[in-house]
């Protein structure tokens, strides 16, 4: 895909209402998408694996919620802050912008399935930007 027409995708998908909607294909879809726009920055593998470690040891706790949702809301400024402390890499700053909607979408929710959704959502699009040759 060239650089416009990704760039385009990408402020689809930021416009989206949700973008966990519960069909496989199109979550696919969305990851491969932003996968392939920020392999083609500077967003390296080690960035993306910094909070997806942190995503990976967020445990759904059926008894506990609340601390659940907390823990995922604590992502956001995390996120932010990685955003923030590489401020020229505009693809880390529109995958941040994607990921805290969705992490809202699944605070929200309080959804377990949801919950998961996004992990295997955050999963794919790292998948994807290892695909598409992005740094390590």
């Amino acid at each position: 895909m060239d650089k416009q027409n990704l760039k385009n995708q990408i402020e689809r998908i930021k416009k989206l209402p949700q973008i966990l909607v519960g069909d496989t294909n199109i979550l696919i879809t969305n990851a491969k998408i932003i996968g392939e726009y920020i392999s083609r920055g500077r967003v390296t593998t080690s960035q993306l694996r910094n909070i997806f470690d942190a995503t990976k040891r967020i445990r759904w706790k059926e008894d506990n919620e609340e601390e659940t949702i907390n823990e995922l809301n604590l992502l956001r400024p995390k996120m932010a802050f990685l955003s923030g402390r590489h401020h020229r890499i505009i693809e880390l700053k529109n995958l941040q912008k994607i990921l805290d909607k969705v992490i809202r979408e699944v605070v929200n929710s309080k959804d377990r399935k949801k919950f998961n959704e996004f992990q295997d959502f955050f999963e794919a699009i790292i998948a994807y930007h290892r695909y598409y040759g992005g740094k390590e």
